[in-house]
C-alpha cells in the first residue's frame, strides 16, 4: 500500500468513529427463519441458494433480497451474498437500539469476520450518518470502511453524509 492511500486509508478510520457499531452478541445464536420462492440444497457441500422474495432473518438480522446462497459449517452459516434491485442487510446495534442499514445490488456478508461487501449502488447508514458509492467494504466490529466511488454513477466519486451527535455543542 502506497503511502498516500495509508494516509487516506487511516483518515477514514478516524472519520468513520461515529459509525462505529456493536451488533446484538446473541443474533448468531438464534433461530434462522427463510422465505422464498424456491430454495435448492447441497447439504454435504453445506451450499444452499433460495430464490424469489428472499426473506432471512435471524435475531435483530434482516436480509431481503431476489436471491440469497448461504454457505455453512458445522450447520452455522460463515458466509451470505444476497442480489437484488436492491438487496438489503438490517441489523440492530446493542449500543441504542439504533440500525445499521445496507443497500446494494449485491450485498456479501462473511459471518465470522463481521464484514460486509457492498456492490453496485452501495448504500450504508447507521443512525443519521450515511455513505454512498459503487462499492463499500465495511467492517461491523471495527467501523472501517473502504468506499470507492462508481464512475458509471454522477460524477464517478463516494458521498459521505455525517450530522454531529449534538449540533449545539
Amino acid at each position: 500500500m502506497n503511502k498516500t492511500k495509508l494516509i487516506i486509508a487511516t483518515l477514514l478510520g478516524m472519520v468513520l468513529l461515529p459509525f462505529q457499531v456493536f451488533a446484538l452478541e446473541d443474533d448468531l445464536k438464534q433461530p434462522i427463519h427463510i422465505k422464498a420462492e424456491k430454495s435448492q440444497f447441497d447439504n454435504q457441500k453445506g451450499f444452499l441458494t433460495y430464490e424469489g422474495k428472499v426473506e432471512f432473518t435471524q435475531g435483530s438480522i434482516e436480509i431481503k433480497a431476489d436471491s440469497v446462497e448461504l454457505i455453512l459449517v458445522n450447520d452455522t452459516i460463515t458466509f451470505a451474498e444476497a442480489t437484488g434491485s436492491p438487496a438489503s442487510f438490517i441489523q440492530t446495534t446493542d449500543e441504542d437500539g439504533s440500525q445499521v442499514k445496507a443497500y446494494g445490488e449485491t450485498i456479501k456478508y462473511w459471518v465470522s469476520k463481521g464484514t460486509l461487501e457492498i456492490y453496485k449502488n452501495a448504500e450504508l447508514h447507521q443512525g443519521n450518518n450515511q455513505m454512498s458509492g459503487g462499492e463499500i467494504f465495511y467492517n461491523l466490529t471495527s467501523s472501517l470502511a473502504n468506499i470507492i466511488g462508481d464512475p458509471e454513477q454522477g460524477d464517478g466519486r463516494m458521498e459521505m453524509i455525517f450530522k454531529p451527535a449534538n449540533p449545539d455543542r
